[in-house]
């Protein structure tokens, strides 16, 4: 079970679109800032901006009080399903569901892979919990503003001094700092041995607590695909010791790719005598 609070429509992979409820979207109307803004003032409604969570700027109400509400009710509703056939409750934090900015809005062009994004940081909730934050910590400077050498949308890491390799913020740092478990995700729907490779080895650079693979579909169950990504969650399951799997391996974990070939080959006879009719 998934508790969406967020927009769906506009992000790499999405097939239809389903906006904010119409009542949080008059709310959007009224008072734009509820929602992430980038530092030129274009707005994102995919998710009400974390700045105003315990602000009453819907209809009186919290974000998290309607959260709540909706927790609850769903609770109440569904108390004897809860244990057996609901054994999981996944809540959606951001965009996506995911505790992110939405920094890399695929509509209108706006960015294209592999750009950086931008920092959606500049509603004036967001910029007034930085001020009293930058207060606190007694360097009320620091809140003038986001990060001013972040670059844009469409620019590499290199081209910025803050995502650069030696620039201004580790996010690996910050979080062992925080103690915080990292997670990540693939971005490009993508199948070679590389690619795998390249996840594995970040894992385990990164210490990554979890990893979803993104996506499940036809193309993830063709014969070689299927193997290589068999061999890459060994590889995860493993802390990346294993390199690759063998096409027959003893673990019978490509099995599925045994029966793709034999059927190629079964087939193959009956379209050739089927071409000749």
């Amino acid at each position: 079970m998934v508790m969406s609070f967020h927009q769906c429509g506009g992000n790499v992979g999405d097939s239809c679109n389903i906006p904010l409820p119409p009542w949080v979207l008059e709310e959007v109307s009224a008072d734009p800032d509820i929602v992430y803004t980038d530092r030129s003032g274009r707005r994102n409604p995919e998710y009400i901006s974390l700045g105003c969570d315990t602000l009453p700027v819907l209809k009186g109400r919290t974000p998290v009080q309607v959260y709540s509400d909706y927790m609850r009710s769903f609770r109440d509703r569904f108390a004897g399903y809860l244990g057996t056939v609901i054994a999981e409750v996944q809540v959606g934090l951001g965009p996506c569901g995911e505790l992110r900015y939405p920094s890399y809005p695929e509509a209108n062009g706006t960015w294209s892979f592999p750009g950086i994004g931008e920092f959606q940081c500049y509603d004036k909730y967001m910029r007034a919990s930085l001020q009293a934050a930058a207060v606190a910590a007694g360097h009320e400077n620091w809140g003038t503003s986001g990060p001013h050498d972040a670059g844009e949308y469409k620019q590499f890491p290199e081209e910025t001094g803050f995502f650069r390799r030696d620039g201004t913020w580790s996010t690996e740092a910050a979080a062992r700092a925080a103690r915080v478990e990292l997670a990540g995700e693939n971005a490009l729907e993508r199948y070679d041995e590389q690619a795998f490779a390249q996840v594995a080895a970040t894992a385990e650079a990164a210490g990554l607590s979890a990893f979803t693979y993104l996506r499940m579909n036809r193309n993830l169950f063709e014969g070689d695909n299927w193997r290589r990504f068999v061999a890459f969650v060994k590889t995860m399951a493993d802390g990346g010791a294993r390199t690759a799997l063998p096409r027959c391996d003893t673990g019978q974990s490509d099995l599925y790719v045994g029966f793709v070939d034999a059927a190629k080959e079964q087939r193959a006879p009956e379209s050739e005598a089927a071409a000749a009719l």
